[in-house]
């Protein structure tokens, strides 16, 4: 193997490195979704329950201010709930700019795997044409004779 194929092989392996860290990206950003996906349906529950949650149905003071407590409760659940969603979504958002960059890295390095051998290919392609070439010069060099 020459310096050029050598050369060809390792950013072979290194563009199949790249192809499975955009992989394992496409893997961590799907998890992501599906953790910010239960968390948006947590939060909406919480306030499917809020919605529920009615003080002027209760005829006791006291279940009434435990009615508004338990609402309380709920809302500021709601609230801490909202900002896990956020800080999801903004999880959801690196995760993705980390997939584009990693799979743009990638294609960059398939482009450049791409150009080494198409340059080892013409480069062969010539070396044989060369040696066609000679063949043709001796076997008609012999026929003048």
């Amino acid at each position: 193997m020459n310096r050029a194929q050598a050369s060809l092989q390792a950013v072979r392996r290194l563009a199949e490195l790249r192809a499975r860290d955009a992989e394992r990206l496409q893997t961590e950003l799907a998890e992501r979704q599906a953790q910010r996906r239960r968390q948006a349906e947590a939060v909406e529950r919480l306030n499917a329950l809020c919605v529920g949650v009615g003080a002027s149905a209760v005829p006791a003071a006291v279940l009434a201010a435990n009615c508004a407590a338990y609402k309380e409760s709920l809302l500021e659940l709601g609230r801490r709930q909202q900002d896990v969603l956020a800080r999801h979504d903004a999880d959801v958002d690196a995760a993705r700019l980390a997939l584009i960059a990693a799979s743009t890295r990638r294609m960059a390095l398939e482009q450049a795997v791409d150009g080494r051998q198409q340059r080892l290919d013409r480069d062969a392609a010539g070396r044989e044409q060369k040696r066609q070439d000679d063949i043709a010069t001796q076997v008609w060099l012999r026929g003048q004779r």
